[in-house]
């Protein structure tokens, strides 16, 4: 009798560990799908872009952001960026219910040697800029969150550009923060605006603790925004 109990036991534990394992592994596996807001980013490295131009058709799932990149800020200094005004590129596919699919994000133009005042300032060390299309960077979007207020969240996988070491090389996550979207909580109706702005930079907390947040393993927790409303 003691024995089959212990079994029992044995038995019940097994089931209530696959249990917990299968609960880990759905908010895995919805990680990519989880609300991901407001979070902060880090004051450099970053990216400001602005006037950028939005769109969104609930027909098609597809949302756009384009426009110019403004400055760099990084090691304690701005970098003004120079482009041709059609620089910042983030194509994305959200559902009617908001749900994230896929998307890219590419920003071009180069670094010059002019502060945010228009001072004269050396270039980042290791800044290297490509001779033909200068690109500072571009990364594939893995996850997408969003307020009803118009700003909208991603993260990205880093993929290249002439800036990417500043931000952690090829395969470090960024972080971007889009404000004044047009969003207005309503992904089953078309929008769009012309005075967007991003932020685009590395995350706070990291993107780890994030994920695992996302995943209900840490539980949910609110984080202040730097630059929502700038």
């Amino acid at each position: 009798m003691y024995n089959n109990k212990n079994i029992v036991q044995k038995v019940k534990s097994s089931i209530w560990s696959r249990v917990v394992l299968g609960a880990m592994l759905i908010g895995m596996s919805m990680s990519s799908q989880a609300s991901l807001a407001g979070f902060d980013l880090q004051d450099s490295p970053d990216i400001s872009a602005l006037s950028l131009e939005t769109t969104y058709f609930e027909e098609t799932d597809e949302f756009t952001a384009k426009g110019y990149a403004s400055e760099l800020h990084y090691n304690g200094l701005t970098y003004q960026l120079y482009g041709d005004g059609k620089d910042y590129v983030l194509e994305a596919k959200i559902d009617n219910n908001g749900d994230f699919e896929s998307g890219s994000i590419s920003i071009g133009g180069w670094i010059t040697k002019k502060d945010g005042s228009g001072n004269d300032i050396a270039l980042p060390d290791g800044y290297m800029r490509s001779p033909t299309n200068p690109t500072l960077l571009t990364g594939v979007l893995s996850q997408f969150g969003f307020e009803n207020s118009g700003t909208l969240y991603f993260l990205f996988e880093i993929t290249g550009g002439d800036a990417a070491d500043f931000f952690g090389g090829i395969n470090s996550i960024g972080a971007i923060i889009l404000a004044k979207s047009g969003f207005s909580g309503d992904w089953m109706s078309n929008f769009s605006s012309s005075i967007a702005q991003s932020d685009n930079g590395v995350a706070v907390p990291e993107p780890t603790s994030m994920w695992l947040l996302g995943s209900g393993i840490l539980g949910l927790a609110g984080f202040s925004r730097r630059k929502k409303n700038k």
